[in-house]
């Protein structure tokens, strides 16, 4: 029980650093010369769902409300949205990679069709939270929500996948990026599904102290992925980092920049 209070107050801590970490990101991400292009829409709407993750994780941990449940199920819509749009990502890269000089090409990097996939991916996670939301209605009190674990097993797996295809398919300048991506949500998805199996088989030998720090261990590296996609970006996307050289004075501007050319910025679509 003692662990509780301090992984609190530091995932209160997390949470605040990557609502403002994030806030950020948006606006960097919806300046003029990255509106259009590919992957930054979906980058968009996962910072988006990022930030609704953390302030519905910061007024979860922070205030005396009687009925958390609005908030539980907002964070895991949240989760796992991210995740299925990471997961969009990858595809589309390794698809756009293997057809790039083809019509096929110029037909799934449109801003027209990236909007509307992941708009109906979107709208489709949200049908299946109300499902959840309406299958569980009869239950009194419920503080903490799982996701299911066949869904974890789906995104773990779709990780792998995707990760030995972008290591064969993709290319440059986002194939870094994706597979740092894909290798964090996977490292992060990981142990909630491991531990939903410890659990099963060994729920009446576990400790209710143990199980509880177990909860605020897994809800810390939940928030991990939130707060990192913008220091992702910052080291891997070129056109991301001419944007917020251009941003930052001249005289604040990281050293991590000062190696860049515009030769470096070229716009892949």
């Amino acid at each position: 029980m003692e662990l509780e209070c301090p992984l609190k107050y530091f995932n209160l801590a997390l949470e605040a650093v990557g609502l403002i970490i994030n806030i950020f990101h948006l606006t960097i991400l919806i300046r003029k010369s990255l509106r259009k292009s590919g992957i930054y829409i979906f980058l968009k709407f996962i910072a988006a769902l990022d930030i609704l993750n953390l302030l519905s994780g910061l007024f979860y941990n922070s205030l005396s409300i009687s009925s958390t449940f609005p908030f539980i199920f907002m964070t895991e819509f949240s989760t796992i949205s991210t995740s299925f749009l990471i997961l969009l990502i990858a595809i589309f890269h390794c698809i756009s990679s293997v057809f790039e000089k083809a019509q096929m090409f110029k037909t799934i990097t449109r801003f027209s069709v990236i909007t509307a996939t992941t708009s109906i991916t979107i709208i489709l996670l949200i049908f299946y939270e109300l499902f959840k939301i309406w299958s569980l209605s009869h239950v009194p009190n419920i503080m903490e929500v799982e996701i299911d674990p066949r869904l974890q097993l789906f995104l773990v797996s779709g990780y792998i996948f995707l990760i030995a295809a972008v290591k064969v398919f993709g290319r440059k300048p986002h194939r870094k990026f994706i597979l740092i991506v894909l290798i964090c949500y996977l490292l992060t998805t990981l142990p909630p599904f491991i531990w939903h199996i410890v659990k099963i088989n060994f729920q009446e030998d576990i400790e209710t102290a143990f199980l509880l720090k177990a909860k605020y261990i897994l809800r810390t590296i939940g928030k991990i992925n939130s707060s990192t996609i913008f220091f992702i970006c910052l080291c891997t996307l070129p056109e991301y980092q001419k944007v917020v050289q251009d941003v930052f004075p001249k005289k604040f501007t990281l050293p991590l920049f000062k190696n860049f050319t515009s030769s470096n910025f070229s716009s892949s679509g």
